[in-house]
């Protein structure tokens, strides 16, 4: 008889589990939107919680998770791989009586050090339907400048050089960081994935997690990006634009020096610069930008199975 049992039900967190968990993984996260169709299982070791992963049920697909940067099993500690396959073919078992047509796990980018189980996955079945560029930088004792190609550092010294500075945001400067942002990726066509009013709802639900940057000239907001601090070791950047004037300026090096800074003080290990495709297919400005302000490429991979 196995050792461990695997159900459908929500996981009872303690305190320094909570503590230690990513944010995006947190019950009140993942359950924010209180009408969205939410399922989760778990795998405990009579009454210890070992493992559970959510999932939302959108357009007949259950994935884990939608309208969230990644999703996956979340792990307190390291489990067979055989127990990992046992759990999914528990969880097929349970959605082919949904009526569904696909399970979809997102993983979370290799650079935030999950457990992955990406070996399980595929062994119980799931195809990787998507492998996305994603990039971060390290959070190290040099420099920030240090990590710039030639371009950028004479980009960031121009921007010096024209007394633009950049701070922490205030949160009732979020509204301008954003229509700013929103304006930027128009006219680039990138798709908006969270609206300002999501976003509200999530920083009045969570206001310690959000975070933004701001580079200005003299009064004048110029680059923005939004954050979120995912947990104690990486803010993950979600959001970021510029004025197309001040393009020439490359004003998001000064945004990113600035929370370089930032995050060395606070003892984060690593910015996550998010994914640099759609769909598998890079973007390539924006994949050669992010590896020239020091960005460090890895893969954030996609799973199905047809049910």
């Amino acid at each position: 008889m196995s050792e461990f049992q695997f159900l459908k039900s929500f996981p009872q967190l303690k305190d320094d589990e909570l503590n230690n968990l990513s944010f995006f993984f947190r019950p009140d996260f993942a359950n924010r939107n209180k009408k969205d169709n939410l399922r989760c299982y778990i795998i405990q070791n009579e009454s210890t919680l070992c493992a559970y992963i959510y999932f939302r049920i959108k357009n007949n697909i259950a994935v884990s998770l939608p309208n969230s940067p990644f999703g996956g099993i979340v792990a307190f500690k390291a489990l067979k791989s055989n127990v990992i396959e046992q759990f999914l073919e528990y969880i097929i078992d349970d959605f082919k009586e949904s009526g569904l047509k696909f399970i979809e796990i997102r993983n979370s980018p290799q650079c935030y050090g999950y457990y992955s189980f990406e070996r399980s996955i595929r062994n119980a079945g799931f195809d990787n339907i998507c492998s996305d560029f994603n990039q971060h930088i390290e959070i190290e004792k040099k420099l920030f400048s240090s990590k710039l190609n030639a371009d950028k550092k004479y980009l960031l010294n121009r921007c010096k050089k024209s007394n633009f500075y950049s701070r922490e945001l205030l949160k009732e400067e979020f509204e301008e960081a954003f229509l700013l942002i929103e304006g930027n990726m128009n006219r680039k066509k990138y798709p908006l994935t969270l609206s300002y009013d999501a976003l509200v709802q999530s920083m009045n639900l969570f206001p310690n997690r959000y975070i933004g940057f701001g580079v200005y000239d003299n009064q004048l907001m110029i680059a923005a990006i939004l954050s979120v601090k995912v947990d104690d070791n990486i803010i993950y950047n979600f959001y970021h634009g510029y004025f197309h004037e001040y393009m020439k300026y490359s004003p998001l090096v000064l945004a990113l020096e600035y929370e370089y800074g930032y995050a060395s003080i606070k003892n984060f290990k690593r910015i996550d610069l998010g994914i640099s495709s759609v769909n598998g297919t890079c973007n390539q400005g924006l994949f050669q930008f992010k590896r020239a302000v020091g960005g460090v490429e890895g893969k954030k991979n996609v799973f199905r199975y047809a049910l």
